[in-house]
Parts: structure tokens; sequence; C-alpha cells
């Protein structure tokens, strides 16, 4: 309920102790405008939270405001899951000469009521085409600032421009955590029907509403870049310290130089040769930190039951300075990468992890008899150093975190190191809790750290608590886990779905960073190499740091699991290799993003208007002259595919580019055969980064059941999503009865025609699955986009499907296996069943492509 106009002696109280000075964002309204929106009907993009509801869908605009206070019930409030976005639209009535619009917020980051990191206000005569009237950057928030609650309006245009003429006001807001509002007005004058005629500025004149709401990061301010505060880190390696793996040379080569496995005769049983060819250097930081658990299985989070003990960190410092530990084998790395690079001044920077003691371990002192100086230096202290006696204070705490550090910097000056350089010092902890003890923590190791001449870093994860504070705390950079890696599938808009859709995680972290002046840390493990949508979600993490600005300007973590991208880099080929060298090109501050661009001809070299062109879940239709461009193709998709209308025969000479404007291909390049051919490619291009490309262009055959003339297969088989009482609904193409089997080992694709009856409203997944007559299979999950023309057409490479490549994970379908080609039995077309979704798809005929001049299989 809405408070009333009685201010009872509690009220009062209450008012007296959160008032705070209000802030105000953006120019003062004229003083002769009217609220225009008083009253008015509008619309809101996502619903209010119950607890904090927008009661009758009028509170926004009642001209009725809350205390500084969230448990005033006048505010409403919004949460981040409910959308990453939201839009207010006002309805006005009729078209009103308009000054400004405010929006009245509270603000009390402590609670997890933020600001937004941007204010949108558009402007619309028939709620449907938008000019963009303003966008506002509030500042980021002072240390200390987040506890006090107070109220901030905002007001756009934020400086004075000329009246418009609009009945539609939109106000657009990034969620981040919670938004609480309670007011939305519209500054104009009040004039009737005529007062349109006092704007003088008309919505043409201003821009138009960016598509898919993409505003500039940029005003929102800058990430934390590498530099003197940062001592020179730039990309940080994150290695965990797993005691089953050692990392020696062969293990750290790949991380601190880009380069290639020796050719075979190179390698040798000599541990000082590990086989590597270096051609660059690679990460200039490496971060050392245990994994979660010490071998006791005791977990070094302070959180964590059970929690590390003495001797588990003991553990710890051991094995970073051991003979033969990681610190050791990272000198002896740089050394001998720096004499075959001609380079042996180069050092490579290291961070070293520190964990929290748990105030919840009360045999946190187990172990201590293990080093008799530690145990007297503890005493000399004033701590009580026996088992049971541990509670966890904050002095007990700060004391053993400063004998950490102290014990670090004494065994890495006694190492002597010459290619290793101590950056600074790795917060285990990814948040920093509400517990004044923990914050006060973090403080006091931070002035410990700084007092010695070294640096703290810290990468707290999405969201983490205190997160955005991390100067408070008296950390010299903190990088933003955006947590999209690890996101369940169901989150994340399916593959085929708009670029916008896709990385709307990556781009709400990246404005998080750049309203906190933070870093950004990259996150995959080793499913990239033979799962297509996770080895999507890297290369949209590479993408989003190209097109958001973090790859050039931030300082960048890279988590991998333990060391996945090591053996990447070893293997001889395929996804995983072409990982590894991609994050070399993004390190390097190259883009990983590329294009197709050609023409679509006839045999005879005429133009083919509107043949589709796909690569992945990338697809493109050929204009009038047969030209297509393919842009934004990210990592290696699969294979180009090319339907020309109506049957007609069709070859594509493709250029290869980083960023294509069109290519002419002149017919007498053409090549022989639709296969690309690396001759065909334009001079200078890399014809050797996609070895696997191919183009399957016409002519096709229907698959023949072995008599003389083709036959349709299967024709207009009508499936319906969303009603088959199964997971999944499917239909087959059996091979005749008393075949033994069919050889398709001459053919280069298997293609299936379908059709929708009308355009889908998401990609929809079908499942084909090739069986072979020992009862092998393979199957491809393929993404069907929603677009028109609602003629498509599915297609395996059967290349793919005699070695296993891109299989989707089935029982009897084990990764890597393949089919024979030679003996192929059945073909499967699954249709997964989705809810509240009604969509009627049609197969029709089944084909085997080949290139020009292939003879169908006998």
């Amino acid at each position: 309920m809405r408070t009333t106009g009685v201010v009872t002696m509690k009220t009062l109280v209450l008012v007296v102790l959160l008032a705070v000075a209000e802030v105000s964002t953006g120019r003062q309204p004229k003083a002769f405008a009217a609220n225009l929106a008083l009253g008015r009907p509008y619309t809101v993009s996502i619903s209010a939270d119950a607890t904090y509801p927008d009661e009758g869908h009028r509170e926004l605009t009642d001209g009725k405001k809350g205390i500084v206070s969230y448990l005033d019930r006048a505010w409403s409030g919004y949460h981040v899951s409910a959308g990453q976005t939201m839009d207010i639209v006002v309805d006005l009535g009729q078209v009103k000469a308009i000054d400004s619009v405010t929006i009245d917020m509270l603000l009390h980051p402590a609670a997890g009521i933020m600001q937004p990191m941007y204010v949108a206000a558009g402007v619309s005569q028939d709620n449907k085409s938008w000019a963009l009237w303003g966008v506002l950057y509030p500042p980021a928030l002072a240390p200390g600032q987040s506890a006090t609650p107070q109220r901030v309006t905002y007001t756009l245009p934020a400086s004075a421009r000329e009246r418009v003429a609009a009945r539609y006001v939109r106000v657009h807001l990034p969620l981040e955590i919670s938004l609480f509002i309670d007011e939305v007005e519209v500054n104009g004058a009040d004039g009737g029907d005529g007062a349109s005629s006092q704007a003088s500025s008309s919505l043409a004149q201003l821009p138009p509403w960016p598509q898919g709401d993409q505003f500039d990061l940029a005003p929102i301010g800058p990430y934390r870049t590498p530099g003197k505060a940062t001592g020179g880190v730039r990309d940080i390696i994150l290695l965990p310290l797993y005691p089953p793996l050692p990392w020696d040379m062969q293990q750290l080569l790949p991380y601190i130089t880009f380069g290639k496995p020796a050719a075979e005769q190179a390698v040798s049983d000599n541990p000082e040769e590990p086989g590597w060819e270096p051609q660059d250097w690679f990460f200039d930081t490496v971060l050392f930190a245990p994994v979660a658990a010490a071998p006791s299985g005791r977990l070094f989070h302070s959180a964590g039951s059970p929690a590390a003990v003495f001797e588990d960190w003991l553990w710890l410092l051991n094995t970073y300075f051991a003979a033969d530990g990681p610190l050791a084998s990272l000198e002896k790395s740089t050394a001998w990468a720096g004499r075959r690079l001609d380079d042996a001044g180069h050092k490579v920077k290291v961070l070293l992890a520190l964990p929290s003691p748990s105030p919840k371990q009360s045999e946190f002192w187990s172990g201590i008899e293990k080093d008799p100086q530690a145990k007297q230096y503890f005493e000399s202290k004033g701590l009580a150093v026996s088992a049971n006696r541990f509670s966890g204070t904050l002095q007990e705490r700060r004391t053993v975190l400063e004998w950490m550090i102290d014990e670090i910097l004494r065994r890495w000056h006694q190492a002597g190191f010459h290619q290793l350089e101590l950056a600074g010092f790795y917060w285990f902890e990814e948040e920093v809790s509400d517990k004044a003890d923990d914050r006060a923590l973090v403080k006091q190791v931070a002035q410990m750290i700084h007092a010695r001449g070294s640096l703290f870093f810290w990468i707290p994860y999405f969201r983490a608590s205190g997160s955005t504070a991390w100067r408070e705390w008296g950390f010299d950079a903190a990088m933003l886990q955006p947590n999209y890696y690890f996101m369940p599938r169901d989150q994340v808009p399916p593959l085929g779905s708009p670029p916008e859709q896709r990385l709307a995680r990556l781009r709400q972290a990246a404005m998080l960073a750049r309203r906190y002046e933070m870093g950004i840390e990259i996150e995959f493990d080793a499913s990239v190499i033979g799962d297509a949508e996770m080895r999507q979600r890297l290369y949209e993490y590479l993408e989003a740091g190209d097109q958001y600005g973090y790859m050039r300007e931030a300082v960048l973590g890279y988590y991998q699991n333990v060391n996945d991208l090591a053996q990447m880099a070893r293997m001889a080929g395929g996804p995983g290799r072409r990982v590894y060298e991609d994050l070399y090109r993004f390190v390097r501050g190259q883009s990983v993003s590329w294009g197709l661009s050609g023409r679509v001809l006839s045999r005879s070299g005429e133009p083919v208007a509107g043949a589709r062109v796909q690569f992945g879940e990338v697809a493109t239709h050929s204009d009038e002259s047969g030209r297509f461009v393919l842009s934004g193709l990210l990592g290696d998709q699969g294979t180009v595919a090319v339907s020309a209308p109506s049957g007609q025969a069709a070859f594509v000479p493709l250029v290869r580019e980083a960023a294509p404007p069109v290519l002419d291909v002149s017919v007498e390049q053409l090549p022989e055969k639709p296969l690309l051919d690396p001759a065909a490619l334009a001079p200078g291009q890399d014809s050797t980064r996609w070895p696997g490309l191919q183009i399957l262009g016409c002519p096709a055959e229907v698959i023949s059941e072995g008599q003389s003339e083709p036959v349709t297969v299967n024709r207009e088989l009508k499936l319906t999503l969303g009603q088959s009482p199964f997971p999944f609904g499917s239909v087959s193409f059996d091979l005749p009865e008393g075949s033994k089997e069919q050889d398709w080992s001459n053919w280069q694709a298997l293609a299936i025609d379908l059709r929708w009856e009308k355009v889908p409203a998401s990609p929809v997944a079908l499942t084909v699955t090739i069986r072979d007559n020992d009862g092998n299979a393979y199957a491809r999950t393929l993404p069907v986009m929603p677009e028109d023309p609602v003629q498509q057409s599915l297609l395996v490479p059967l290349a793919d499907a005699a070695t296993g490549r891109f299989a989707t994970a089935i029982p009897g379908n084990e990764e890597g296996e393949g089919v024979n080609l030679k003996q192929i039995a059945r073909v499967t077309v699954a249709v997964p069943q989705v809810d509240g979704q009604e969509e009627v798809l049609y197969l029709g005929k089944w084909y085997l492509i080949g290139s020009a001049g292939t003879a169908p299989a006998s």
C-alpha cells in the first residue's frame, strides 16, 4: 500500500535517520513546464517485484514519491532476474510539445539497489518509430558511498534542447541487481491540442534509436587499463596447482610462448628439450593458485568445509618454491624460450595466490609443528598455537596472512630468479562478504602488501558481494568474471539467435567493468574441442572483447581448467588447435571475427539470385547479381552450404576476408569444382587457417533406392512441434528392405529439404542421425533459423560423419567415432518438443550432394 500524508513519529524518526542530500543528474526542467505524464497510462517491459509492486500499473505516474528508504512501498522494485533491460513507455494521449523527462530512483548499493549504468530516453509519435532524445551516464560511486541511501533524479536530455513534438516517451534502463523507481515525469507545455505547435524541433532532427538498444559503452567510463598502476600486467593466464600435474617445461611453454609442437625428429628424451618450437611470446603474466582443495581435501575457500588448516597453507607455500616446482620450471622455461626467440632478457610476471584463513576452522593450527620457525613467529605475536585454539579473530587471520606474505617474499628473494618478476599477490576469495571483519581483513592485507612495495589483484565472480567497491578494499586491479561460459544451456539463447541476444551477458559484463573501472576474465575449458555451443561461447568472449573494447583496453585474466590450453596447443589441428591460435591473435589485439564473400553463379557464369549461403549458424542470400557476404563468423563453425533456388546448378567462388566488403571474382577465376581451393583465394589471404573449409553446391541427386530412375523419398512428412507426448518426434528414412548397405563414400554431404508452414519465432534444433550396418551412429544437431524464405535445408558433411567430427552426444555415439560410409543403413531426423510453441514443419526430398562431375554412388 501507499504511504498516506500523515507523518507518524516513527516515520519522522526514520526520515531523520535516512535523510541525505538528494542527487540530481542532468539539467533541471523549465520552471513553467507542466508534468504531462501525471495520471497517464504507461507500459513497462518487465513486471515489478511482488514485494515492491506497481499496484494497478499506475504508481509511476501518480505524482506520489517515497521517502529515502527501501522500506517504503511507494517504490516499485525491478530485479535483474526479470530481464537484463527495462523500458517504460508513457502515452501522453496526443502529440505534445515536450521539454524533458525525469525519473526518480532510490540508490542504496549496500542493499543491492543500484544506479543504472546509463539512462536513455526516446520520443515517438506512433510508438513504432523512435528517435533518441538523450543518453545520460551517471558517474561511478565514490568509495564509501555504497552504504548510504539517497534519492537520485535523472533528467534527459541532459543539456538544453528545443522542445520536440511527440506523443510517446520512452525511458530505457539496463538492470543491475535491483532498480527502485517511484515516479516518471514528462515536462512540457500543457496547452491542449495546439501544444505541439510550440515545439520548434522535429523528431527527424534527432538521431534514430540505436538498433538492438546497442548504446555506446565508452562514455560509461574506462576499463582498468594496463600500465604503471598494474605493474605492467596485461594478460594473466590462470594456472591451478593440481598435484597430479607437474608444471614442467612441456606444460608451461605453450602459455608463455606461442608456437607449435616440434617436428617429430626434433623430439628427444632430454627433459631440457621439451618438443616445442616457440614463435613469439604469449601471456605476459602467470597466476599460480591452488585449486579449491588441498591434497588433504580441505578447502582453501574460507566459507568452505572442511576448511584448510596450517598444514595445507604450508603445502601451498612449499609447492610454490619446490626445487622442481612451478616457479623453478617457469624460470627455466622462460630462459629456454628467450634463447630461441633471441630475447634472453625477457621476464614473465608472476602473481601468487593468498587464501583467507577460515574463522570457522578452530583447528587451523593443525600441522604447525612441521614448521618450528612459523610456530615461534606466531607465538611471538601473542597467538595460542594449539590445535583447538584458533578462534578466527581479525587479529589472528591478519597475522597468518602477514606471515604468508613475508614468507613468500623471503623465499622469492632467496630463490634469486632472473627471468621472473613478482608482480603481486592475488586474493583467492571471489567475493568480499558483508561481514565487518572480512572487509577489514582485506583492507589490512592490501595495506601490508602495499607497504612491502607490491600490488594486489582480484577476480570476483559476476555480481559478487563487494566487487564494485574493489578500490575501497585496496586492490590495484580487479577483473570481473562474466560467468557466461558456465551458464546453463536453457539460460543462453540457442545457436543461430541474433548476436545481440547471444552477447547480452557479455555486454552487461563490459558495462559493469567500465562502470567500475575493472578488467574482464575470459573463461573456457576443454569442452570447446568437441562442443560447438561451448566453442561458440568462447569465441563470443573474444568477439565481445573486440566489439566492446576490452581486447585492447583492459587488464584481462584467462581461466582455463588445469592445463586445457596446453593440450590444445599440442594438437595437430582441429578446433582445439584453432582455439589456441585464435587466443594468441586476441592477446595480440587482432580480431578473430572474419568473413566470406563471393558470388553464386550458374555453370555458364550467369548470376544466381536468392541462393541461400550458410556457414555454421550464419546464413544469407545472394542478391540479383549473385553477390553474398557472410560476416561476423567466429571459430570453426562448420561447412559452407549453398542451396540454389529451383534446383539450379551453381558454382560459388569464395574470398576469405578479415572484415569483408564484397570482392569481385570474375567467371574466369572460377575453380573447376565448387570445392574451395586455396589457389582460388585472393592474393595475400591466409589459406591455411581453415584447411577444412569446403563449399558444397549443386548438382545434387535425390537419394536412389537402387532403381534406374531417382525417386522421391519421404516427401511432405508433417511434424507438429510441441504436441508430441514424447520428448522427441522423429521421422526416419530407411533404406529399402533387403538392401544390405548403401555406399555413400563418393558423396560429400547429405541434405534434407524442409519447409515451415510459417516462420518460427525462434531457432529450432533438429538432430540428424546416420547409422551404418554395424550399428555405429553419427548424430549432428543443426539449428534451423527463423528467417525467410521458409524453404531451407539441413546439411551434414559426410566427411564429418565418417570421422565423428562435431558429433552430438547420443547413446552409442561416443566422441570421436563415426560411421562407415560404405554401409549406410538408416537416417533419422529428430525434432525436439518445444513447450508452449507450435510450429509445423514439412520434410521434403533427401539428397546426396557431390561436386560437379561426381557420379552417383552405384
